[in-house]
């Protein structure tokens, strides 16, 4: 991975196969990405960032602004390093508070 580190991301759009992803951690070259909520993408993946910033649209996710990659652009790079193991697993647990809090309050 070089001296970039890979961006967590909880799980990508589905509805139009889209993963969006903080403008300020997309940069030239080689980035990388993994999910951390989602059991059909399970590997660690790497695009490309000058593609990313010269063609992909700018949108917003509630809070930030950030780049609609789609999912057809993300090459996998194998199975997620050990390293990284122990931080999808706490982001999952952050994931899974999160939706129990949303059925709480009466949210699917």
């Amino acid at each position: 991975m070089g001296d970039r580190f890979a961006v967590r991301i909880w799980q990508p759009r589905y509805w139009d196969r889209k993963v969006l992803i903080d403008c300020l951690k997309v940069h030239p070259g080689e980035n990388y990405v993994y999910f951390c909520a989602d059991r059909n993408l399970t590997d660690l993946y790497r695009y490309d960032g000058d593609s990313v910033i010269g063609k992909c649209s700018v949108c917003s996710n509630g809070k930030i602004p950030c780049y609609e990659i789609p999912l057809e652009r993300l090459v996998s790079m194998g199975p997620l390093p050990g390293v990284l193991q122990k931080a999808r697993e706490e982001e999952l647990g952050r994931f899974n508070s999160y939706r129990k809090g949303k059925k709480r309050n009466g949210s699917k």
